[in-house]
C-alpha cells in the first residue's frame, strides 16, 4: 500500500511540475518582448466613442498576432461603474498587428458614459484564421501594460478616421438658493443629493453650427408648459417653482445629421435614462422636481 501511495505522490508531483512547465511555456513567448503599453479614454470631441492608443514599438518583428482584444470600464456622471465592454483591436480595418504606434476609435454602447478606463489588453497567436475557437489553440503572446497617457504622441498610425466632432453647447440652469450657473455639453448641470430644485434652463449652440438650431419645452410647477427657441430661457426665477419635465429637439436643414440626447436627476428617482429628439424627460408621473440635467448633441 505504501508503495502505491508513494507512486501516487510521485505521479501527482510530476503532474504539478508538468502543469507549471506548460504555464511557463504559455507565457514564455512574451519573454524578450519589450514594454508594450496602451491607454483608453472617451474621445473628447465625441464621447460616443472610446479612443485607444497602443505603443507596440517593442514588439518583435517576427511575432505574428492573430487576434487581440481589450476591455474598457465605463463610468457614469456620478463616477459609478456602468459596465465593462470588450472590443477587438484587429478587424477588417487592421488585419495585421506589426511593431508601431496605433490610435483607434471604437463606438461604445453606453450613452450615459462620462469616463472610460482601460482594464486589459491581450494579444494572441495561434487559432486558425485568427479564431481563438478554431482547432489550433490560442497562445498568449503579450499583455500590454497601462501607459497612463500617450494619447497625443505624434506619429501614431491612424487606423480609423476621427469621429465627427460633437457640437458644443452652453447650458445655463437656475438653481434654488444658488442662482444661474453655466455648463458645457456632456456636463451635468445641477446638483445631486441636495434636494435643490432646478427652476429653469437655457441652451444654445456654442459655437453655432450652420443649418442647425434648437427648440425646447419645459413643464413648470403651477405654471404649465413653456415652448421656446434656442438661447431663450425656459422657466422662472425667484418664484420657487420647480421644473417637472422637459424635452429638446433639433431644427434646421442640418438637423437630420444629429441626435440630441438628454437626461435628468429627479427627486426620489435619481438619474433617468437618456431620452432623445423631443421625448419627454422627467419623473415617472412628471410631478417630481428635476434637480439637474445633462445635454449633448451627437453626429449620427
Amino acid at each position: 500500500m505504501k508503495i502505491k501511495e508513494n507512486i501516487g505522490h510521485v505521479l501527482f508531483r510530476l503532474c504539478v511540475v508538468a502543469f507549471v512547465a506548460s504555464m511557463v511555456s504559455l507565457v514564455g513567448s512574451a519573454q524578450g518582448v519589450g514594454r508594450i503599453s496602451w491607454s483608453a479614454r472617451l474621445y473628447p470631441d465625441n464621447p460616443d466613442y472610446v479612443e485607444v492608443y497602443v505603443d507596440a514599438r517593442a514588439m518583435p518583428t517576427n511575432m505574428i498576432v492573430r487576434f487581440a482584444n481589450f476591455g474598457v470600464d465605463f463610468y457614469d456622471a456620478g463616477d459609478r461603474l456602468i459596465k465593462k465592454e470588450t472590443f477587438n483591436f484587429l478587424d477588417t480595418k487592421l488585419g495585421r498587428f506589426v511593431p508601431g504606434v496605433y490610435r483607434r476609435y471604437f463606438k461604445h454602447s453606453f450613452a450615459n458614459a462620462k469616463r472610460a478606463e482601460g482594464t486589459d489588453f491581450n494579444a494572441y497567436g495561434g487559432g486558425k484564421g485568427g479564431d481563438p475557437k478554431a482547432d489550433s489553440p490560442p497562445e498568449l503572446l503579450f499583455r500590454a501594460s497601462q501607459s497612463g497617457g500617450g494619447m497625443d504622441t505624434p506619429g501614431a498610425r491612424e487606423i480609423d478616421p476621427s469621429p465627427a466632432a460633437a457640437p458644443g453647447l452652453e447650458v445655463l440652469v437656475h438653481l434654488e438658493d444658488i442662482g444661474d450657473r453655466t455648463f458645457g455639453a456632456n456636463e451635468f448641470a445641477g446638483t445631486r443629493g441636495e434636494s435643490r430644485r432646478l427652476e429653469g434652463f437655457q441652451i444654445r449652440l456654442n459655437p453655432p453650427v450652420a443649418g442647425l438650431t434648437l427648440k425646447y419645452f419645459a413643464r413648470l410647477q403651477d405654471a404649465g408648459d413653456v415652448f421656446v427657441n434656442e438661447g431663450e430661457y425656459a422657466g422662472t426665477r425667484g418664484e420657487s417653482r420647480q421644473l417637472l419635465a422637459f424635452a429638446i429637439e433639433l431644427d434646421g436643414p442640418a438637423a437630420a445629421k444629429y441626435n440630441v440626447v438628454y437626461m435628468a436627476h429627479v427627486e426620489g428617482v435619481g438619474d433617468t435614462r437618456f431620452f432623445k429628439n423631443g421625448e419627454f424627460c422627467g419623473g415617472p408621473e412628471l410631478s417630481q422636481r428635476i434637480e439637474g440635467i445633462l445635454v449633448r448633441i451627437l453626429p449620427k
